[in-house]
């Protein structure tokens, strides 16, 4: 994937994500934030993501609501607890 421009409206290239009904790719990595890119930019990709059930790392988003992501630390614990 190539990208290009400023920050919150980068425009994005992507590369033939499939081969007829064959994904061409196991997973996706940003470096950076999906919030970079121009609306509609990632519509293809996120189609790609959900029909091919292809996993999506953020490598510099907070988890939020937003990306489909809790922060853990938002959650009760679950664990056990030891007296």
């Amino acid at each position: 994937m190539t990208a290009a421009g400023a920050y919150g409206s980068e425009t994005v290239t992507l590369p033939a994500l499939t081969t007829g009904a064959t994904a061409n790719f196991n997973g996706v990595v940003f470096a950076d934030s999906p919030s970079a890119f121009a609306a509609g930019q990632l519509t293809a990709l996120d189609s790609f993501e959900s029909t091919f059930r292809v996993r999506q790392i953020d490598g510099y988003s907070y988890p939020s609501p937003a990306l489909g992501q809790t922060d853990v630390t938002a959650q009760p614990s679950t664990a056990p607890q030891h007296s």
